[in-house]
Order: structure tokens, then sequence, then C-alpha cells
């Protein structure tokens, strides 16, 4: 065989490999997932802290009777997934975090984030939520 056949297969064989290793190790590039809370609604999973509209110069406005009912709601969801015997995930984790604080949220337009200072959680609900969030 000749040098130039040599390297000619030399060349063909390093070209393969080369292109092999670009097409098995070539990775889609990582898609960014904020860390949001689990899409939509469900009745049995916090998915999402609750948000109020209705925002003033001074705070929150008074409580429509829709607004107490949506927040009585969400807060007996909470009260029932803390009941369960189901462990809650890291997202669920981190809205009943949010649900329980009382430090300043950030305004959204008109939104607020609804938390302790809305919801009232008793001493009593809050140690039983402390003890469920140290699982």
């Amino acid at each position: 065989m000749s040098f130039n056949k040599k390297i000619f297969y030399i060349g063909i064989v390093v070209l393969v490999v080369i292109i092999g290793f670009l097409v098995f190790f070539k990775q889609k590039p990582p898609v960014f997932n904020a860390p949001v809370y689990i899409s939509g609604d469900s009745a049995t999973l916090l998915t999402k802290p609750l948000y109020l509209q209705g925002i003033t110069k001074n705070g929150l406005k008074s409580l429509s009777s829709e607004q107490q009912k949506t927040i009585n709601d969400f807060k007996n969801r909470v009260m029932m997934r803390i009941a369960s015997k189901v462990p809650l995930s890291i997202g669920e984790k981190n809205v009943v975090n949010i649900s329980i604080s009382t430090t300043t949220k950030p305004i959204i337009g008109s939104m607020i984030v609804v938390d302790q200072t809305i919801f009232r959680f008793s001493n009593d609900e809050l140690k039983l939520i402390s003890e469920v969030l140290k699982r």
C-alpha cells in the first residue's frame, strides 16, 4: 500500500470518528425552566401561590366576598394538603412557605401575593404547617 493511500484511509477514519463523536455527544442546549410551579390548577396539589387583584396606594383594599371566598378556599386547600399523608413536593413547600410568610412581597401591577398577613393561619395551624415543612 502506498503512502498516499494510507494517509487517505487514515483521513477517512479520522473524519468518521470526528463526525461520530459530534453526533453521539451533541446535546441539545439546556432548556430553561423557571422555578415556577406546575402550570394550571389542581384540586389537590398546591401548584402556585394565591394572587389577588386590588392593590391601592395604601395597600390591599377591602376584600370582596368573592375574594374572601377565594382566600378561604385556598387556605382550606393548604390545610387539606398539610393533613395529607403524601409528602409535599419542593414546589408545594415553596407555595406553603410563601403563604405563611409575612415578608414584604413585590407588587406586580395591581396583583399581590396572598400571605399570612391575609390568610391569618392560627398558631396551631402554623405549628402543624411548620412540622410538615420539616419533613
